[in-house]
């Protein structure tokens, strides 16, 4: 998978998963004794959709396949890396479906609005995302499309009150 990347965490025995914008998509496993669960995690690779990962201390090698909703969180990603916009879409709302509290679903939902220059939901979609960055993009190209719509009413109000004042300065003056 080109479109995310894997690392391990040798601390606290964590696998994080990113995408290639390096915004982390999920984090799993938790140091333990039970099937499953690493002790000291050496090696990591991608089969497919699926993780292997060896453990020194187990000395065994462990498959993670993706949940329905990691399966949708990839798909989304991939769908995003290769400019399928409406696909990757479809697929941020199947995770929001599954869990309506994932940040990173809310801004892929912006990035394609932004992509396709709707900055209006893509503004609403990255304040749902708590995404700062991508925010002010779309909040910039909202305010320029604002700026550019009422163009005519801005500069009139502005040559009103240039005019009065210089029309009070005049008469100040004489």
């Amino acid at each position: 998978l080109i479109w995310v990347y894997a690392v391990l965490d040798n601390e606290h025995w964590h696998v994080i998963v990113y995408n290639f914008d390096g915004e982390m998509l999920f984090i799993f496993n938790n140091m333990g004794l039970q099937k499953g669960q690493l002790r000291n995690p050496t090696s990591i690779a991608w089969l497919g959709d699926k993780l292997i990962v060896t453990d020194k201390y187990y000395k065994n090698i462990s498959v993670f396949s993706p949940t329905e909703f990691g399966k949708n969180v990839l798909k989304a990603n991939e769908e995003y890396f290769f400019g399928n916009w409406n696909a990757s879409h479809e697929s941020w709302l199947k995770v929001l479906e599954l869990n309506a509290n994932y940040d990173i679903a809310y801004v892929g939902i912006g990035k394609k609005y932004l992509m396709e220059k709707d900055y209006k939901n893509a503004v609403d979609y990255f304040r749902l995302g708590n995404n700062r960055i991508y925010y002010s993009d779309a909040y910039r190209g909202y305010r320029n499309e604002l700026l550019k719509e009422n163009f005519a009413i801005v500069m009139g109000v502005i040559v009103i009150v240039l005019s009065y004042i210089i029309y009070t300065e005049i008469k100040y003056v004489k």
